[in-house]
Protein backbone atom coordinates (compact mmCIF):
# COMPACT_ATOMS: atom_id res chain seq x y z
CA UNK A 1 0.00 0.00 0.00
CA UNK A 2 2.88 2.28 0.77
CA UNK A 3 4.26 2.02 -2.72
CA UNK A 4 0.62 2.14 -4.06
CA UNK A 5 0.47 5.61 -2.59
CA UNK A 6 3.56 6.55 -3.17
CA UNK A 7 3.26 5.99 -6.91
CA UNK A 8 -0.72 7.27 -6.75
CA UNK A 9 0.63 10.78 -4.39
CA UNK A 10 4.37 10.52 -5.26
CA UNK A 11 4.84 11.35 -2.16
CA UNK A 12 4.31 9.18 1.23
CA UNK A 13 1.27 9.02 3.71
CA UNK A 14 3.24 10.26 6.02
CA UNK A 15 4.51 13.43 4.14
CA UNK A 16 1.32 13.81 3.07
CA UNK A 17 -0.52 14.21 6.88
CA UNK A 18 2.10 16.35 7.91
CA UNK A 19 1.52 18.90 5.12
CA UNK A 20 -2.45 19.00 6.07
CA UNK A 21 -1.39 19.49 9.63
CA UNK A 22 1.34 22.58 8.99
CA UNK A 23 -0.98 24.18 6.62
CA UNK A 24 -4.07 23.51 8.81
CA UNK A 25 -2.02 25.40 11.48
CA UNK A 26 -0.74 27.90 9.41
CA UNK A 27 -4.31 29.23 9.21
CA UNK A 28 -4.90 28.99 13.06
CA UNK A 29 -4.14 31.30 15.56
CA UNK A 30 -2.91 29.20 18.36
CA UNK A 31 -2.66 32.42 20.73
CA UNK A 32 -6.33 32.54 20.18
CA UNK A 33 -6.84 29.15 21.00
CA UNK A 34 -4.25 28.81 23.78
CA UNK A 35 -6.21 31.86 25.17
CA UNK A 36 -9.79 30.23 24.76
CA UNK A 37 -9.00 26.80 26.20
CA UNK A 38 -7.32 28.82 29.37
CA UNK A 39 -10.97 30.81 30.12
CA UNK A 40 -12.25 27.01 29.47
CA UNK A 41 -10.13 26.19 32.17
CA UNK A 42 -10.97 28.91 34.25
CA UNK A 43 -14.39 28.41 34.08
CA UNK A 44 -14.80 24.78 34.62
CA UNK A 45 -12.43 25.37 38.21
CA UNK A 46 -14.71 28.04 39.67
CA UNK A 47 -17.09 27.96 41.74
CA UNK A 48 -21.07 28.25 40.89
CA UNK A 49 -21.43 31.94 42.55
CA UNK A 50 -18.59 32.88 40.57
CA UNK A 51 -19.70 31.18 37.65
CA UNK A 52 -22.76 33.81 37.42
CA UNK A 53 -20.71 37.02 37.23
CA UNK A 54 -18.11 34.97 34.57
CA UNK A 55 -19.64 36.49 31.77
CA UNK A 56 -20.96 40.51 31.22
CA UNK A 57 -24.48 40.34 29.89
CA UNK A 58 -25.46 43.25 27.47
CA UNK A 59 -26.73 46.07 29.45
CA UNK A 60 -30.24 46.25 26.79
CA UNK A 61 -33.08 43.74 28.56
CA UNK A 62 -34.22 41.96 24.96
CA UNK A 63 -30.07 41.33 24.50
CA UNK A 64 -29.64 39.77 27.63
CA UNK A 65 -32.84 37.86 27.38
CA UNK A 66 -31.90 36.57 24.04
CA UNK A 67 -28.44 35.76 24.52
CA UNK A 68 -28.87 34.35 27.78
CA UNK A 69 -31.35 31.75 27.00
CA UNK A 70 -30.21 31.13 23.32
CA UNK A 71 -33.36 32.48 21.83
CA UNK A 72 -33.61 34.77 18.80
CA UNK A 73 -34.14 38.33 19.47
CA UNK A 74 -37.25 39.12 17.33
CA UNK A 75 -39.20 36.87 19.38
CA UNK A 76 -37.54 38.07 23.00
CA UNK A 77 -39.13 41.15 21.63
CA UNK A 78 -42.13 40.60 21.02
CA UNK A 79 -42.57 38.86 23.75
CA UNK A 80 -41.12 41.67 26.03
CA UNK A 81 -43.25 43.82 24.51
CA UNK A 82 -46.46 41.67 24.62
CA UNK A 83 -45.90 39.90 28.23
CA UNK A 84 -43.04 42.05 30.27
CA UNK A 85 -39.58 40.95 31.15
CA UNK A 86 -40.47 38.51 33.88
CA UNK A 87 -42.97 36.95 31.96
CA UNK A 88 -40.96 36.52 28.78
CA UNK A 89 -37.95 34.89 30.97
CA UNK A 90 -40.40 32.46 32.50
CA UNK A 91 -41.15 31.47 28.73
CA UNK A 92 -37.81 31.31 27.55
CA UNK A 93 -36.61 29.33 30.07
CA UNK A 94 -39.74 26.69 29.46
CA UNK A 95 -38.84 27.06 26.02
CA UNK A 96 -35.40 25.52 26.91
CA UNK A 97 -36.62 22.71 28.97
CA UNK A 98 -37.07 19.38 26.90
CA UNK A 99 -40.35 18.45 26.27
CA UNK A 100 -41.85 14.75 27.56
CA UNK A 101 -41.20 11.96 25.45
CA UNK A 102 -44.11 9.83 24.73
CA UNK A 103 -44.37 6.57 23.05
CA UNK A 104 -47.44 4.90 20.93
CA UNK A 105 -47.81 1.21 20.93
CA UNK A 106 -47.01 -0.98 17.98
CA UNK A 107 -50.55 -3.19 18.46
CA UNK A 108 -48.93 -5.78 15.75
CA UNK A 109 -45.76 -5.93 17.96
CA UNK A 110 -46.99 -5.48 21.05
CA UNK A 111 -50.54 -6.66 22.12
CA UNK A 112 -50.99 -4.03 25.47
CA UNK A 113 -49.64 -1.30 26.83
CA UNK A 114 -48.76 -2.98 29.75
CA UNK A 115 -46.86 -5.46 28.25
CA UNK A 116 -44.55 -3.26 26.85
CA UNK A 117 -44.74 -0.79 30.32
CA UNK A 118 -42.96 -4.30 31.48
CA UNK A 119 -40.65 -4.80 29.16
CA UNK A 120 -39.39 -1.19 29.09
CA UNK A 121 -38.94 -1.53 32.67
CA UNK A 122 -37.61 -4.64 32.72
CA UNK A 123 -34.98 -4.12 29.92
CA UNK A 124 -34.14 -0.65 30.53
CA UNK A 125 -35.61 0.69 33.93
CA UNK A 126 -37.71 3.20 32.36
CA UNK A 127 -40.85 3.97 34.06
CA UNK A 128 -43.83 4.74 32.03
CA UNK A 129 -47.20 6.72 32.49
CA UNK A 130 -50.12 6.27 30.40
CA UNK A 131 -51.37 9.72 28.86
CA UNK A 132 -54.72 11.29 27.10
CA UNK A 133 -54.64 13.70 24.97
CA UNK A 134 -57.65 14.12 23.17
CA UNK A 135 -59.22 12.06 26.08
CA UNK A 136 -57.57 9.01 24.44
CA UNK A 137 -55.40 6.80 26.03
CA UNK A 138 -53.00 6.17 23.35
CA UNK A 139 -49.72 7.08 24.31
CA UNK A 140 -47.31 6.31 27.00
CA UNK A 141 -45.21 9.19 28.65
CA UNK A 142 -42.11 8.24 30.15
CA UNK A 143 -41.86 9.86 33.80
CA UNK A 144 -38.48 8.59 35.31
CA UNK A 145 -34.99 7.43 34.10
CA UNK A 146 -34.68 9.30 31.02
CA UNK A 147 -32.64 6.69 28.52
CA UNK A 148 -29.97 8.77 26.72
CA UNK A 149 -31.35 6.98 23.02
CA UNK A 150 -34.76 5.89 22.47
CA UNK A 151 -32.91 4.82 19.08
CA UNK A 152 -30.84 2.23 21.53
CA UNK A 153 -33.55 0.87 23.25
CA UNK A 154 -33.93 -3.32 21.95
CA UNK A 155 -37.95 -2.43 22.30
CA UNK A 156 -37.48 0.04 20.20
CA UNK A 157 -35.43 -1.96 17.44
CA UNK A 158 -38.05 -4.77 17.58
CA UNK A 159 -40.33 -2.11 16.39
CA UNK A 160 -42.49 -2.71 20.00
CA UNK A 161 -43.71 1.71 19.70
CA UNK A 162 -43.16 5.02 18.00
CA UNK A 163 -41.91 8.08 19.37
Amino acid sequence: RKRVSQLVLGTTVMQKRHEYVHNLTRYLDLEKIRYMVNLHAEYLNSTREDRRNFVTWPSDTVERIAVQYSMPTFLVKSWVDEYGEVETEMLCGISNRPGPIRLRRNAIRCSSDTELTLRLEADEGVTLSPTYINAVSDCLEIISNRPKSIWAMSAWKDGWFEV
